[in-house]
This record gives structure tokens, sequence and C-alpha cells, in this order.
């Protein structure tokens, strides 16, 4: 039974995303590792679909960006509910394509150590003096 995004609740969207990720262990454990990888080639592919899904996205964040003191996410926060992402991501959520990063990458989002791997990365590419800039903000 096809769910309707505006229609659900997001603890029963929650839990819809644990039950994949509890019968889905293999594909959660690939996108996991694909997200740590320093090359940060996971981040890239959330990026990509964020571009795809809500077109305009690449240019809110380089906006964000390019601010002297972009310290709130207001902007890109009110983009991505104009560009009705939520609904998007049920809709492939519930879709679940063989190709899609969407289930995946939801179960990581709710019940992954995102933050914590998010920061500890960042640290360390603010500490490498080989990165530049422009590397710091892809």
């Amino acid at each position: 039974m096809k769910i309707e995004p505006r229609t659900i609740k997001h603890e029963k969207f929650k839990e819809m995303v644990k039950d994949w990720l509890d019968t889905h262990r293999e594909e959660y454990c690939a996108f996991a590792e694909e997200v740590s990888k320093r090359d940060r080639s996971g981040f890239q592919r959330i990026f990509l679909y964020a571009q795809f899904a809500a077109p305009g996205f690449a240019g809110v964040v380089m906006e964000k960006m390019s601010e002297k003191d972009p310290k709130d996410l207001d902007s890109i926060e009110e983009f991505l509910k104009d560009a009705d992402i939520a609904s998007t991501l049920v809709n492939e959520f519930q879709a679940q394509e063989p190709d899609s990063i969407v289930p995946a990458m939801l179960a990581w989002m709710y019940f992954g150590n995102r933050w914590e791997m998010m920061v500890a990365y960042n640290e360390e590419m603010i500490q490498d003096k080989e990165t530049s800039f422009v590397d710091q903000f892809r």
C-alpha cells in the first residue's frame, strides 16, 4: 500500500525506514561505508541526488557559502521545503528502485553516526594544510 507523502506522520515514516534498515543490512552497510570514505564520494553522491531532487540546490548552497558569516541554514531549509523534497524522498523510498540511494541514505541520516562522522571528517580536513579553500567546501 502506497502512502501519500503529505498524509504520513514523521514517526510512522521513521518506523518504515527502520524496518527497511532491519531487512537491508548489506545495502545499508555499503552506503555507510561509501560515505565514510576519505575521498568524500559518498557525500558527493548525496549532493548530486539533492541537485536532482531539488534543481537549484547547488546554487543555494554556493550562495550560503559565499556569505561572510554563514551560521544559519535557514535559506537552504526554506529552499528544500519549497522544492517539496520531503514528498520526493517519501515517494522514492516507497518505490524501492534498486539503483536509488534514498532508502540507505535515509537510514543513515536517521540511525547512522552521520553527525559524528561529518564533524570528525571536517576537523581532519581543516587541520590538513594541503586542503585548499575550495576543497573545504566540497
